[in-house]
């Protein structure tokens, strides 16, 4: 399948400041004595929403791509970002998710309570020998209709290499959440950092009946993506990694997924990350998962952008297996079970520990 919702896809990002912060915008009470500038029944309009950010000194803000949340079972992911655009990088972060009206400008009070989580911080320590290419203007090439210009590289394979941010660690927080129906859902967060605590800031996401991408459950989609085999062996053909691992090369998609082992599948581009949230997620986080459980689990590495038109034309061409999957960001990473469904998405940041316990899980 085609991804229509692929379009802008790093325009996608920024909507996640767009629709989920202009309807959704994040919010804080500050409170240290464990009141509450509002109340859990205050309408959850425009107003209502940005009302509950203005004493927060950071803005929550949900990191999913657009569509990335469904019916379902899903990771929901959370940053917290400070004035100068850094992240907070510790604290204790718990999420009441609600369900809201069907329009909820109109009936900001239809609020459902539906759960509260314990979110689990995730950090990723971006050190300084994450690297990528030098700065200049990348574009992303989705089949001639849109050019827009994204953040911060040009890939060339020939280019020095730079760290590829300024922030050492980047932090999100995460949980697990069951959406029953499609529509409108608000997230409030309490946030304890720095000694102090910041209660009912608020989000709005539209949950989506089918999103374009797999979610926990549903089938692997069986692609085959380029291997060692299509391109002579070379491994620099497939993978822009500074020491690619050749045995995550040398199988597709569609092979692993039938064979009754578990699958990872790392959709992650070492030299062409593009924001923040990437970072050196297959050294960090995908490697040493495999390091312990490669005789167990199949690991597939998937380059999500056309390798030789990046490094000749500076474009970001999402391959083929982007599109047959759904995605609208990356890095993101499948744990897929001996029965082919998916048992883990972990879209954007995630941790070792984070793989490792889905990797686990799968084998259970």
């Amino acid at each position: 399948m085609v991804n229509r919702y692929f379009r802008g896809r790093f325009f996608a990002i920024l909507v996640l400041g767009g629709l989920a912060v202009a309807l959704a915008a994040c919010g804080g009470g500050d409170d240290s004595e464990g009141g509450s500038s509002l109340s859990r029944d205050t309408g959850w309009d425009n107003q209502g929403v940005t009302a509950s950010v203005a004493d927060a000194p950071f803005l929550p803000r949900i990191l999913n791509s657009p569509n990335g949340l469904g019916v379902g079972t899903n990771r929901l992911a959370v940053a917290l970002f400070l004035p100068d655009d850094t992240l907070v990088i510790e604290a204790d972060v718990t999420a009441y998710v609600y369900r809201l009206a069907q329009d909820p400008v109109a009936d900001p009070d239809g609020v459902v309570a539906a759960g509260e989580f314990q979110m689990v911080s995730r950090t990723l320590d971006v050190h300084e020998d994450h690297q990528h290419a030098d700065p200049g203007v990348a574009r992303l090439d989705l089949a001639g209709d849109s050019t827009r210009p994204v953040a911060h590289a040009k890939p060339r394979g020939d280019a020095p290499l730079l760290p590829a941010h300024e922030d050492a660690l980047t932090t999100v927080f995460t949980t697990m959440v069951e959406f029953d129906q499609q529509g409108w859902w608000g997230v409030s967060l309490d946030v304890t950092t720095g000694g102090e605590t910041y209660r009912d800031l608020r989000m709005v996401r539209f949950v989506v009946q089918d999103p374009p991408m797999p979610i926990i459950g549903d089938p692997a989609v069986a692609v085959e993506q380029l291997t060692l085999a299509d391109v002579g062996g070379d491994p620099r053909e497939v993978s822009t990694a500074a020491e690619p691992i050749e045995a995550m090369l040398d199988t597709t998609i569609a092979e692993s997924i039938q064979n009754g082992r578990p699958t990872v599948i790392a959709f992650v581009t070492p030299a062409f990350c593009q924001t923040r949230f990437c970072g050196p997620v297959l050294d960090a986080v995908v490697k040493p998962v495999w390091e312990q459980y490669g005789d167990q689990v199949d690991f597939i590495h998937v380059e999500p952008y056309v390798i030789e038109v990046a490094r000749t034309q500076g474009l970001l061409q999402p391959v083929q297996a982007v599109f047959d999957w759904g995605l609208e960001s990356e890095p993101f990473i499948y744990v897929v079970d001996a029965s082919g469904r998916v048992s883990a998405a972990l879209e954007g940041i995630t941790d070792e520990g984070e793989l490792r316990d889905a990797v686990t899980a799968s084998l259970e």
